[in-house]
Order: structure tokens, then C-alpha cells, then sequence
């Protein structure tokens, strides 16, 4: 499972968000790279809300989108990307 707890699948909205299965925002393609994204969400994960546990959190995701996707500037691929790495994380 992938540290923040998205749900794949994955799906690109064909403008600029990469969803999870639970409507979650999850990432987001800008000026051509994927960015993580879902601080709203992850911040309340951990507690204190927004504390030191949540934004290291938010780096593992980060992390984790980069390493699944990082080099793509394609939103239906990043999406695929992020599938496959949730898929070899089960």
C-alpha cells in the first residue's frame, strides 16, 4: 500500500487531476510533470492535524509518486504508473 493511503485505481480526469478510487486527489499533472498532491486529506491522517507525523507523511507520498511516475508528462500514463506501483505494493 502506498504510505498515504490512496486507494488505485488511479484515473487522470482528463484535464488536470489524478484521482483514487475513493474520489481523493491524489496528484495532479502541472506544466507537463506529475505532482503529488492531497495535503487536505493526508494532514488529517496523523495527529496532531498538521503536525510533524503528517508532513512526513505527505513526503513519503510525495515520494512515492515520483518514484511511480515522476518522468511522465502524460496524466492518462501517470495514472498507469501509479497503478503498477500499487499493484507491486500489495
Amino acid at each position: 500500500m502506498n504510505p498515504a493511503e490512496f486507494k488505485a485505481p488511479f484515473t487522470f480526469d482528463g484535464i488536470a487531476y489524478i484521482w483514487d478510487s475513493q474520489s481523493n486527489m491524489a496528484a495532479d499533472m502541472h506544466h507537463g510533470t506529475v505532482r503529488a498532491r492531497g495535503w487536505g486529506r493526508i494532514q488529517y491522517l496523523r495527529e496532531p492535524r498538521g503536525g510533524e507525523e503528517a508532513n512526513a507523511l505527505m513526503d513519503e507520498w510525495e515520494a512515492w509518486v515520483a518514484e511511480a511516475a515522476g518522468e511522465c508528462t502524460d496524466g492518462d500514463r501517470a495514472a498507469e504508473l501509479m497503478n503498477e506501483k500499487a499493484k507491486g505494493n500489495q
